[in-house]
């Protein structure tokens, strides 16, 4: 019997304090090329992170991310090294031992504290999920974007059997919101009529009409391994003032 993919991303808390990267950018010295594909960086597996285990996409999503940063910054045979086991282990420990989900943003500020593991992030912000220009921004300046995602019904009915379907909307445009559908996942490519994500250890393209109709949430998660790859400066970004302002409310 083929193994149950798994979701487990629960909803964003507007009560929560967040920097917005609208506020960092300078669009005029940071332009967008028209695509862009970096998942070639990687030359490891992406792994499963253990999410046909439990529902642990939020830190299957951390891994990955951590997984092109350092192939990025040191290669992708020195990269950091998949591992289902030590991914389940941070999940567990965030969630105090039920398999209950995670919240993207509550994550992010224990991967900030260090409280998942060593690999400190040093900062992140929140990107506006219907601006598609700043989304593709963020996937410029930091090498990736976290996405928060309600997949439709189609999708998530495949999942029990270990069945992926292309992310895209069916023919007819008709598509149903599952409302136990709460995913997560990163981008990292991206060009005219869609993005690049990575889900359970693969990557996956989705048109951007079914991610219009699925998003909820996106984050630019500001890595040390991906700036010092960028040589300790991202053009266009005022790195500085995020920074101090990010510390100030967290």
């Amino acid at each position: 019997m083929a193994k149950k993919l798994r979701l487990g991303r629960k909803p964003f808390s507007f009560y929560e304090r967040a920097v917005y990267l609208a506020d960092y950018v300078n669009r005029a010295l940071a332009p967008n090329p028209i695509s862009l594909t970096r998942t070639n960086l990687v030359t490891k597996p992406w792994g499963m992170e253990g999410n046909d285990q439990a529902g642990d996409c939020v830190i299957a999503s951390r891994a990955h991310q951590m997984l092109f940063w350092t192939s990025a910054a040191l290669g992708g045979a020195k990269g950091y090294e998949p591992s289902a086991a030590l991914a389940l282990q941070q999940y567990y420990k965030l969630t105090g031992g039920p398999d209950s989900g995670l919240v993207i943003s509550t994550t992010l500020a224990a991967w900030a504290r260090g409280a998942i593991g060593p690999d400190k992030i040093l900062a992140y912000a929140k990107v506006n999920p219907t601006d598609l220009a700043e989304i593709r921004s963020a996937i410029n300046l930091f090498g990736s974007v976290t996405l928060g995602v309600t997949l439709p019904t189609f999708i998530t009915a495949a999942l029990d059997n270990g069945e992926v379907l292309p992310w895209q909307v069916p023919t007819g445009g008709g598509m149903t919101l599952d409302p136990d559908g709460g995913h997560c996942v990163p981008i990292f490519d991206y060009d005219e009529t869609s993005f690049t994500c990575v889900t359970w250890g693969q990557t996956m393209k989705m048109s951007l009409a079914f991610y219009q109709q699925v998003i909820g949430e996106t984050w630019a998660v500001l890595s040390k391994d991906w700036l010092n790859a960028q040589g300790n400066s991202i053009a266009g970004l005022d790195l500085a003032q995020l920074q101090a302002d990010w510390k100030a409310i967290t």
